[in-house]
C-alpha cells in the first residue's frame, strides 16, 4: 500500500524540518503518539534508531525503527518495524517554494511479507487498513503546518 500527499507551509523550511527532526515536537503533530526517544545506540549506516510509544485501543505499545535524514533540511526518511513482517517506510520530502514558503511532499509505504499476513491485516492491525487512513494522515500533516505557521523561534 503507497500512500501521497503534498501541503504548502507558510514557514521557512528549518522551521518545518525542525517538526520532523526533533522527537518532542514529531510526537505534538503525529496521530496518538505520547512519545518518541533515541534509543542508546550509535547511529548505523540505517540511521538513528529510536522508540515510539503509542496510545492504541486499550493501552499503549512501542514501536521500534530508525530515523535516517539523507540531505537535511530537504529530506527525511523515518522506518518503523510494526512487527517482524510489517514494515512502514515514510518519506518527507521538503522544497522551500519562496521566502517562508515550504512545500511538503508525502510518502508512505507499507510493506507486508507473506499473503497470510495480507489476508489476517484487517483483522490484527485495522489502523493501517481503515478507509480513514488517508484523512487521518491529512490531519497530521495539516496539524504540523499549523504547527509550523505558528512557531515563533
Amino acid at each position: 500500500m503507497k500512500l501521497t500527499y503534498s501541503i504548502t507551509i507558510k514557514a521557512d523550511i528549518n522551521t518545518v524540518f525542525s517538526y520532523l527532526e526533533d522527537n518532542k515536537k514529531k510526537a505534538s503533530w503525529l496521530f496518538n503518539v505520547l512519545e518518541i526517544n533515541n534509543l542508546p545506540k550509535e547511529k548505523f549506516e540505517n540511521g538513528t534508531p529510536f522508540v515510539m510509544k503509542v496510545k492504541e485501543s486499550f493501552g499503549t505499545k512501542d514501536y521500534k525503527g530508525y530515523t535516517r535524514i539523507n540531505e537535511k533540511p530537504n529530506y527525511q526518511h523515518i522506518s518503523m518495524k510494526i512487527d517482524p513482517k510489517i514494515e512502514l517506510e515514510n518519506y518527507y520530502f521538503l522544497k522551500e517554494v519562496e521566502t517562508n514558503k515550504t512545500q511538503l511532499n508525502y510518502i508512505a509505504v507499507y510493506k507486508l511479507q507473506g499473503f497470510k499476513l495480507k489476508a489476517t491485516m484487517l483483522f490484527n492491525y485495522p489502523f493501517f487498513y481503515a478507509p480513514f487512513i488517508k484523512s487521518s494522515v491529512i490531519s497530521q500533516l495539516k496539524k504540523l503546518k499549523k504547527l509550523a505557521e505558528s512557531d515563533k523561534d
